[in-house]
């Protein structure tokens, strides 16, 4: 229903229903069958969201009539900005990928048999998906003596992978700690939650700070670190960013046939396709 011409964003469910209207229905609607008692709260919240648009004869139509104004009030300028941003970020593509996008979709808003634009046509890599696939692809490396290391039971793939993962967790931590206003009570959820992940966190960064001095140091991967990067002393104090790695020099020569800056590469790009394309909430 979003993607209809002339359709604003909505919750893609149904219009605005009041509960408050519904409660002298109740009586009525219980003992009704399935489809007769949907029909019935349709019609009822139908004119109730009708005598906002077009009745202000009662006190509390008038009412409804203000709660609407106040929200066009609050929805037109918000309209006007996301329009001009629209504009902006349009006027920064191709011109030739506008107009034949503008075609692709004007075409399927006429006719829905032809292929929809905002089907997503891209096949990519869940995180889960990743983290097998780099788990495989230690074991071979293993096999090949080539990311073998008798010390370390931590791959250099693994490391990567454990520090965005702390790095998620710093920016879950940094989201309770701002939830936590000046006169908030010991009722309050982030409380209770934001020591015990500050401290798991805490521990688990100090054990992954670790581990990377120990591997980068036996493969000697040195100079592909920025140790500009200074370490925080306290877990609150991290601004969410783990340091990992940083991009190779073009001068560098790989060790493996898998960089560290593309194996980061690879984890964040599912990473985001998991999280925000498909919206699955991954450990």
């Amino acid at each position: 229903m979003s993607f209809h011409i002339h359709v604003g964003e909505n919750d893609g469910e149904a219009p605005e229903c009041s509960w408050a209207i519904s409660n002298g229905v109740a009586a009525s609607t219980r003992e009704m069958g399935p489809g007769h008692r949907r029909e019935k709260l349709d019609q009822h919240f139908g004119d109730f969201n009708w005598q906002k648009n077009v009745s202000q004869a009662t006190i509390s139509n008038a009412i409804l009539g203000d709660t609407l104004l106040c929200k066009i009030k609050d929805t037109v300028p918000k309209a006007t900005d996301h329009e001009d941003r629209f504009k902006h970020f349009t006027a920064s593509l191709p011109q030739s990928d506008v107009v034949k996008w503008t075609e692709m979709v004007e075409a399927w808003e006429v006719d829905r048999n032809k292929p929809n634009p905002f089907a997503w046509t891209v096949a990519s890599t869940t995180e889960a998906a990743m983290h097998l696939q780099l788990a495989q692809e230690d074991a071979q490396d293993e096999i090949t003596e080539l990311d073998g290391d008798a010390l370390h039971t931590t791959s250099l793939k693994g490391m990567i992978s454990q520090g965005i993962q702390l790095e998620s967790s710093q920016w879950r931590i940094s989201c309770l700690n701002k939830e936590l206003g000046a006169h908030s009570t010991n009722l309050h959820p982030s409380i209770t939650q934001l020591p015990e992940a500050s401290q798991f966190n805490g521990k688990n960064l100090t054990s992954w700070r670790i581990k990377v001095t120990e591997i980068i140091s036996g493969k000697g991967l040195w100079g592909y670190v920025d140790r500009s990067i200074p370490c925080p002393p306290t877990v609150q104090a991290m601004t969410g960013t783990a340091p990992t790695t940083t991009p190779l020099p073009p001068d560098a020569t790989p060790l493996y046939s898998s960089t560290p800056s593309y194996d980061e590469w690879k984890f964040r790009d599912s990473h985001v396709h998991s999280h925000i394309i498909l919206n699955i909430d991954e450990p």
